[in-house]
């Protein structure tokens, strides 16, 4: 389970997990490896398969926050899972593009998107 402190919303869908991170500044270095902790627990331990981050909060990250984002995505294909990244802004995802996840990350504009890509149906 996620920590108290942690400025993540996690919401279950079946078999599918969605984060929302709620800061709009990821850039502080401990705030970005307390946040890897608990995403990596989703993974490691909780073993959710198909997870959509939620950056449309989300005006500034780190490249602390970026190793994490690549670090839970190759811990996801282990378990022949997927990470899709939602919402980033476009000057951010240039910059995560440029450390070509093309093969670990996949990314959406909206969540009907994020869901589509990840081949969920969610009936609301």
């Amino acid at each position: 389970m996620l920590t108290a402190t942690n400025p993540l919303q996690v919401t279950r869908y079946q078999d599918l997990t969605v984060v929302k991170f709620i800061e709009t500044s990821i850039l502080d270095t401990l705030a970005a490896q307390t946040m890897g902790n608990d995403l990596f627990k989703l993974v490691d331990q909780e073993r959710c398969r198909r997870i959509v981050l939620d950056f449309s909060s989300v005006q500034f990250l780190s490249s602390s926050m970026i190793g994490v984002l690549l670090v839970l995505a190759n811990k996801a294909r282990t378990i022949d899972g997927s990470v899709v990244i939602l919402g980033m802004r476009p000057q951010m995802r240039e910059m995560l593009e440029m450390t070509k996840p093309d093969k670990l990350l996949k990314f959406a504009d909206t969540r009907t998107g994020a869901f589509r890509v990840l081949d969920v149906y969610i009936a609301h």
